[in-house]
């Protein structure tokens, strides 16, 4: 059996005691929400250049098909804000073997840009290709 409450008393929290809970669950989320809102915002910061990572590989991929392997240059947008350019060169010879193939290696650089919150961000590859001279 229970016990029962003194008389003219019933079991419970008091007013003060509810305040003091709320005082201290604010402080808590208080302490918490600028974590929460620096990991919200380092997620999109990630989004953006996995976004842009994608887009370098779909440029890259296109080498050959829609842009032609020969030096020069080629740059374009997309629909949603980011912009590419690639720039091809020849690579330098090779003294070791006299060259009788068609063929050249060159060297691609593309970059990626975009603007998140007013900053530029911008990533860079740079990889070598095989081309027709």
């Amino acid at each position: 059996m229970s016990p029962l409450p003194p008389e003219g008393r019933e079991a419970g929290f008091t007013l003060i005691e509810v305040m003091v809970a709320f005082a201290i669950l604010a402080v808590a989320l208080g302490a918490l929400l600028p974590q929460f809102s620096m990991t919200l915002s380092s997620v999109g910061r990630l989004e953006r250049r996995e976004r842009a990572a994608l887009i370098a590989e779909t440029r890259l991929d296109a080498l050959g098909t829609e842009i032609p392997v020969r030096q020069g240059e080629a740059e374009g947008e997309t629909e949603d804000g980011y912009s590419w350019r690639v720039a091809i060169c020849c690579a330098p010879p090779a003294d070791t073997a006299p060259s009788v193939l068609p063929l050249h290696l060159y060297q691609v650089a593309l970059s990626v840009a975009w603007t998140e919150g007013g900053r530029p961000g911008e990533i860079f590859v740079r990889t070598e290709r095989l081309g027709w001279r």
